[in-house]
């Protein structure tokens, strides 16, 4: 890009958190950096930020959430991110074969409120479908093996890729003119 239109990106992606706060399962060791706790210290009070990549909930769901739980802290985040000026992109969650039949049906729920209208019912300014990138096409509910760690969980470096790729450069750029 001409140098009146760089910008930059900070990955501020941690293992092991949660959307919400509230959810049961939640241990000690990730208590607090749930995203409405990192919010102020990983995004608010950095200085130029004008989109967030949202890529939360994986856990969410092992940790006893469920999609009404989800729902309510993306709403909260997406509402303080948005009453900054930093627009939101969000993806579904992202398929993990250990789902049960529930998780599952929360994790589409929440797929089902992120792809609302392409804006999350009008609580984001749009969406990054990672869990399609990601989706195994023979079993649904898992990442496709060539993306996966081995832990059914994680992308490797060619799903880090495969997602990457889909990220829209005029989307992030068109962020950054705010």
């Amino acid at each position: 890009l001409p140098p009146t239109r760089q910008f930059a990106v900070a990955n501020a992606g941690i293992g092991g958190t949660t959307s919400a706060a509230t959810c049961p399962g939640i241990g000690e060791p990730v208590r607090g950096l749930d995203a409405a706790a990192r919010l102020e210290r990983d995004v608010l009070s950095l200085h130029g930020v004008t989109g967030v990549l949202y890529y939360y909930g994986t856990n969410d769901l092992p940790a006893g959430c469920d999609a009404a739980r989800i729902e309510a802290s993306y709403r909260e985040v997406f509402r303080r991110l948005r009453a900054a000026g930093i627009k939101v992109y969000v993806t579904p969650i992202t398929p993990r074969p250990g789902y049960t039949d529930q998780h599952n049906r929360d994790r589409h729920a929440v797929g089902t409120f992120v792809s609302k209208w392409n804006s999350c019912g009008g609580t984001c300014d749009g969406i990054l479908p990672f869990d399609q990138v990601l989706e195994d096409p023979v079993r649904p509910n898992s990442i496709h093996p060539p993306y996966d760690t081995g832990d059914g969980v994680h992308a490797n470096i060619a799903g880090q890729q495969a997602l990457a790729d889909i990220v829209s450069l005029p989307m992030l750029a068109a962020s950054a003119r705010r």
